[in-house]
């Protein structure tokens, strides 16, 4: 039980080290674009949905 212990304190303590380091600007930045070009696909996905349901009435 202790290494596993010892373990999880290890990456523990390694998750804080690397959260410090963290350019939170950057980070928000690469958020940003990631939201705006998965909405971009999900548009581009009801335009090509709706695109289908008219050919299948016609």
């Amino acid at each position: 039980m202790g290494e596993i212990k010892e373990g999880l304190h290890n990456e523990y303590v390694t998750l804080f080290k690397e959260i410090d380091t963290i350019d939170l600007e950057k980070w928000l930045t690469n958020i940003n674009a990631t939201i705006a070009h998965s909405a971009y696909h999900l548009g581009a996905l009801r335009q090509l949905l709706k695109s289908l349901e008219i050919s299948k009435t016609v």
